[in-house]
């Protein structure tokens, strides 16, 4: 009888492990949006970034001095050889250069221009942006609060003192 209850103690473990992992509590955490300050960042502004927790993040939106906001992918290369992007956020759509950084990994930067329907709508509760590729490729990111929360401060980051 010992043997028939130690033997069914762990086939339970096994299942309550194997149902944590595929929720994802076990091991890895799930990736997330993070928001940092210009002076927890080390930047000129603030940052809303998207990625495991403490690892390398890999997209993101930044904030200049200026206000400029910047939507980025971590890429080996340009992802779109001069070609405008067309996003979309809720009803929302506009297309956008890509500006291609190597800064160790590379990056993939999306300026979002000012007055862009993509601001407005992520700033009202977009839950998702989206963008399609040249070539026929397409992307998703699923938006957050600390998304909102960098909007909303680098409208004040970069107003006149």
């Amino acid at each position: 009888m010992d043997a028939a209850v130690a033997n069914a103690a762990q086939d339970l473990i096994g299942a309550v492990g194997l149902a944590l992992l595929l929720a994802g509590c076990a091991g890895e955490q799930r990736p997330g949006w993070l928001f940092k300050t210009a002076a927890e960042s080390a930047l000129p502004g603030p940052i809303a970034i998207w990625g495991p927790p403490e690892a390398m993040a890999d997209a993101g939106f930044g904030c200049s001095q200026d206000g400029q906001i910047e939507f980025w992918l971590v890429r080996e290369e340009s992802l779109t050889t001069g070609h405008l992007v067309p996003f979309a956020a809720g009803r929302a759509k506009d297309r956008l250069a890509e500006r291609f950084e190597v800064d160790g990994v590379g990056r993939a930067v999306f300026p979002i221009p000012r007055g862009s329907p993509l601001l407005a709508a992520i700033a009202g509760g977009a839950n998702r942006l989206e963008w399609r590729l040249p070539g026929g490729g397409r992307g998703s990111l699923r938006l957050g609060e600390p998304v909102r929360e960098l909007l909303h401060q680098c409208a004040v980051h970069s107003s006149p003192r």
